[in-house]
């Protein structure tokens, strides 16, 4: 077995850690290898894949495919646990491929190409089509901590739990005409998120479009894939997203997406009543960024009111600061373990008491919609 020696994606990656694979699931720890298929073009690539994934014990290579077609034609007779996927290949494109293999054979996918660089707009497109990550091919072959990195991603998307037909469906691009801002009475929408969160967010987000009271999202991601991701967004929504600045005011019709590499976006109330971003120092017990917790935290702490939940991710960064957020007066909510891709921060929220209800992302947009519309008008 390959050893990860100072490797540490959960400070400025997806919120993945290798010590928590065992228990992602929250099933038995699997003892046979893992099957993985490769799907890319290049021959080279192909053979410097497997000779990386092979050696680690836990993953057995059982398929490799050059094109999208080859690849549908193995999946008929081979039993496949995870993919690593290219993005450019000739005939349909690695991207068109997932959009129908989430919909006809849905799986585990891992993209690896040079198109899914840090920030590419195809990388997050593979987030929100279904991928459980994305991998830059390397520059080098003796980069450090290359193979580490590619074997223990490839490990950890195959143990996620991928929806049918839950990814593969494209937004439907709106006039970009902003909410009602007349009606924000100083609520606010907390949701933090991390594997799987491209597209469990962007289904909450389809629900609360309309909404006037301004969200802050905290999802597990470097800080040059959120900036895509941001750009994805106001290409999609009513809403204006926009990263987090210190010292930036909330606004009705806005979304804040948080950032973390080397700060915690936290929120405060001036004295003059409006809210504000304050990028700070992370908590020392912070493990995952953006944080989650931090977020909640200071929301509790800055006495806010809203409605607040937990999507899928691994680890517990949002637990307790979705508690804090409860006994504050927030509506709550986390994921339910059906729909998501790794139940791990919405199990630990829901076990701790933490949350007043656990749906689908669907559900969750639909209650968060409901329930500010009825504190705006005064029902609540």
């Amino acid at each position: 077995m390959l050893k990860n020696a100072g490797l540490d994606t959960a400070r400025d990656g997806f919120g993945t850690e290798g010590r928590d694979l065992a228990r992602m699931d929250g099933g038995p720890i699997q003892h046979m290898p893992t099957r993985v298929m490769i799907v890319d073009d290049s021959r080279s690539i192909r053979r410097w894949l497997r000779f990386v994934l092979e050696q680690d014990e836990r993953l057995e290579v059982v398929g490799e495919a050059s094109c999208a077609s080859e690849a549908r034609r193995m999946l008929d007779h081979l039993q496949v646990d995870v993919m690593t996927l290219d993005v450019n290949m000739p005939g349909m494109s690695g991207l068109e491929f997932l959009s129908r293999l989430m919909i006809h054979h849905p799986l585990p996918v891992v993209m690896v190409s040079a198109l899914t660089e840090a920030g590419s707009r195809e990388a997050i497109e593979a987030l929100s089509l279904g991928a459980v990550d994305c991998i830059e091919k390397p520059r080098s072959a003796f980069a450090p901590n290359v193979a580490v990195q590619i074997c223990e991603r490839v490990l950890q998307a195959a143990h996620t739990r991928v929806q049918p037909g839950a990814a593969g469906r494209r937004i439907a691009r709106k006039e970009l005409v902003p909410p009602p801002e007349a009606q924000w009475r100083g609520d606010v929408i907390l949701i933090g998120a991390s594997t799987g969160g491209v597209t469990a967010l962007e289904r909450v987000l389809r629900e609360v479009d309309e909404i006037a009271c301004p969200i802050v999202l905290a999802q597990h991601m470097p800080e040059n894939f959120l900036r895509s991701f941001t750009r994805r967004l106001n290409e999609n929504y009513r809403r204006r997203f926009t990263l987090a600045q210190d010292g930036m005011a909330l606004e009705p019709g806005q979304a804040v997406i948080a950032i973390g590499k080397d700060v915690s976006t936290r929120l405060i109330r001036r004295t003059d009543g409006t809210i504000t971003c304050a990028l700070a120092a992370p908590s020392a017990e912070v493990l995952y960024r953006p944080s989650v917790d931090d977020l909640f935290l200071s929301a509790a702490d800055a006495g806010l009111s809203g409605a607040a939940a937990v999507m899928t991710g691994m680890g517990d960064d949002g637990a307790r600061g979705l508690l804090a957020l409860r006994k504050a007066g927030f509506f709550t909510m986390t994921q339910n373990e059906s729909t998501s891709v790794v139940y791990g921060m919405p199990r630990a929220a829901y076990e701790l008491g933490a949350a007043d209800l656990a749906l689908s992302p669907d559900e969750i947009g639909q209650r968060i919609a409901s329930r500010m519309k009825a504190q705006s008008a005064g029902r609540i």
